[in-house]
């Protein structure tokens, strides 16, 4: 996830309240469903958007 911050800039796709947030929604869920598991964060709007920067929640590939 890029955030506006000092380091990731004022171009950075997402305030950094918002990625804390989306990162907070996942430690929050079933933590044995997770196990093992890697996953990009969910932003709403940001699911369908085009380039690397997708936050759609989905499960990576290791």
């Amino acid at each position: 996830m890029w955030l506006r911050t000092d380091q990731g800039g004022p171009y950075a796709d997402l305030v950094a309240e918002t990625g804390a947030k989306a990162v907070f929604d996942i430690l929050l869920r079933d933590k044995e469903a997770l196990n093992r598991k890697f996953l990009n964060i969910h932003v709403p709007g940001w699911e369908e958007t085009k380039g690397l920067n997708k936050y759609d929640g989905i499960e990576l590939e290791w």
